[in-house]
């Protein structure tokens, strides 16, 4: 096990990894920010968040819509199984908005 906090470095470097040996042809289009775009789109589409709760939770002013709209939606994200990655959130709740 691991006692030293994983570097964003080495995150990004594993995921590439992990994308390639379970053969996705597009693995180089992900990266360690496609958790917060993935995060924004679950809590939009599948857990009926606000605007203002993604502003929270992902730590953005109101002023800054343009990078939250940009990350609700992108073709190349696969929506499948998005349930599968925030499976440890409470239905609809915003921490910093409790």
């Amino acid at each position: 096990m691991q006692s030293t906090p994983v570097t964003t470095r080495i995150l990004s470097q594993a995921l590439s990894k992990d994308l390639q040996e379970l053969g996705y042809l597009s693995w180089v289009l992900y990266g360690t920010h496609s958790f917060r775009r993935g995060g924004c789109q679950h809590r939009i589409k599948n857990k009926g968040w606000t605007v203002d709760m993604i502003a929270a939770w992902g730590g953005w002013s109101q002023i800054e819509a343009v990078t939250m709209f940009r990350y609700f939606y992108s073709p190349n994200d696969n929506h499948e199984f998005m349930d599968d990655y925030d499976r440890n959130d409470g239905p609809n709740k915003c921490p910093r908005l409790l």
